[in-house]
């Protein structure tokens, strides 16, 4: 079976936003499916992908520094729900301490780096992240959300094989 396959019969929605690996992979115009949701770069309508409790915003890769990263970003503000939980997904790292550079993988350049404070700043509940390639990482993010990255779902160094985990988040805790 492909992940096409799989995708088309999926009896759930499945929300995907661009890697710096996978970057082109979507603009051919490939069908994966109705549940299918690319949340790509273009109209910041199509970044966002709303249920009934939650809205997701997509901040897919792009070649740019922390400063233009920033800059852009803070046009998400006006995607901001009030009436909904919030939850990012972004694909980038993060320039916090802690982090080892060498848990990004082998590419050369930063890719759309940031700090856990300014997806508060943001006004965002939860952001889930790729990007971080070895292990399972959680932030805080303000009062009450958190900062996940899930590591690669496949190891694909050696510095990431192991066990793989998957973040469960419940809306409100």
């Amino acid at each position: 079976m492909s992940l096409c396959d799989l995708y088309l019969n999926s009896h759930f929605d499945t929300l995907v936003i661009p890697g710096n690996h996978d970057a082109g992979s979507y603009a051919s115009g490939l069908s994966f499916g109705d549940r299918v949701h690319i949340l790509a770069k273009g109209e910041r309508s199509k970044n966002v992908f709303d249920t009934e409790d939650c809205r997701f915003i997509g901040v897919p890769f792009d070649a740019i520094d922390a400063q233009v990263f920033h800059q852009r970003s803070r046009g998400l503000r006006e995607l901001i729900d009030q009436d909904r939980e919030n939850i990012l997904l972004y694909h980038g790292e993060l320039l916090d301490p802690s982090f080892d550079r060498d848990a990004f993988g082998s590419e050369a350049g930063r890719y759309m780096p940031s700090r856990v404070t300014f997806f508060d700043e943001l006004g965002v509940d939860n952001v889930l992240a790729g990007h971080f390639h070895t292990s399972f990482d959680v932030r805080r993010v303000g009062e009450k959300g958190y900062f996940v990255y899930p590591g690669s779902p496949v190891s694909i160094t050696r510095r990431a094989i192991g066990r793989r985990k998957v973040a469960l988040i419940e809306l409100g805790k």
